[in-house]
């Protein structure tokens, strides 16, 4: 089955209404898209992780700025609140010697102002994409390596879902070699970003792009950059790549393309079957 990009687009409209509500309404958000990754076949976990305030905090800009803006942002939360984490695999256990983690956002992306900003629609666009990657999944890839779908909330406070999964794959997950592959606002934007580490998986992810004929802008070596300050993966994980629509963080950001939406599924998918292809010749 392939990617359907207008299926996808369907999915996107219908977290509009979430999406409108912003962060506190990231429960709602996440209830929906584990119910799409179930009918898609998939088994879900769905966990709950502390936004941690003084965490939130340091990711933010420094200054007295960052700090008005958490007492005045309409998407400040209670104390002691929590982020969603979405964790989906297929429901047959997998034997492969290799796992490739694909995660977007649940709700809004992070910002990169000192004041609230309106949710925009690529705010979607990632998830609905994880959503679709699952409906469209061959099951012979599951044999090359462990998919793991995963859309983590809490993006705007300390990156809370984000470090749950980094704290599983250095933990719980630590078996086997893992690659994380970050989609962030795909569609958004006719070009890819790419970013990550090490420099051998960026140049691999540039080859992958550059064979399918899809635009990429390289924004070097200095992963989880394009993310925002505090990105967790960068700092604490190897094997990682970054995908953002190259328009996400303009001022005035295009609508959603769906051509560009499938393109950011197939390097996706494409970066993760040559990864493991690495992978495997290196065991042998």
């Amino acid at each position: 089955m392939r990617f359907d990009s207008t299926r996808a687009m369907a999915t996107l409209e219908q977290l509009a209404d979430y999406r409108l509500q912003g962060i506190q309404n990231e429960p709602r958000t996440a209830a929906f898209l584990a119910a799409g990754f179930e009918r898609a076949g998939w088994r879900v976990e769905q966990l709950e992780v502390p936004s941690r305030g003084v965490r939130a905090f340091l990711t933010r800009w420094p200054g007295i700025a960052f700090c008005w803006e958490r007492l005045v942002s309409r998407t400040r939360r209670p104390p002691r609140s929590k982020s969603p984490l979405i964790v989906a695999r297929p429901t047959a256990p997998s034997r492969a010697t290799c796992r490739v983690v694909f995660l977007s956002n649940v709700g809004p992306r992070p910002s990169f102002r000192m004041a609230p900003r309106a949710s925009r629609p690529g705010d979607g666009s990632g998830p609905a994409l994880l959503v679709e990657m699952a409906r469209a999944w061959p099951k012979a890839w599951s044999e090359r390596f462990e998919p793991v779908l995963v859309a983590a909330g809490g993006m705007n406070f300390g990156f809370a879902g984000v470090r749950e999964m980094v704290r599983l794959i250095r933990g719980e997950w630590k078996e086997k070699p893992t690659l994380v592959v970050v989609i962030i606002a795909p569609g958004v934007g006719q070009a890819l970003t790419i970013c990550g580490r090490p420099r051998s998986l960026l140049r691999l992810s540039c080859e992958a792009a550059k064979s399918l004929w899809i635009p990429v802008e390289s924004a070097g070596a200095r992963p989880g950059m394009p993310i925002g300050r505090g990105w967790p993966v960068s700092s604490q994980f190897c094997d990682h790549i970054v995908l953002t629509g190259a328009s996400y963080r303009d001022t005035k950001p295009p609508p959603v393309d769906p051509a560009a939406l499938a393109r950011a599924a197939q390097l996706a998918s494409e970066i993760a079957l040559r990864w493991v292809k690495q992978q495997n010749a290196q065991a042998i």
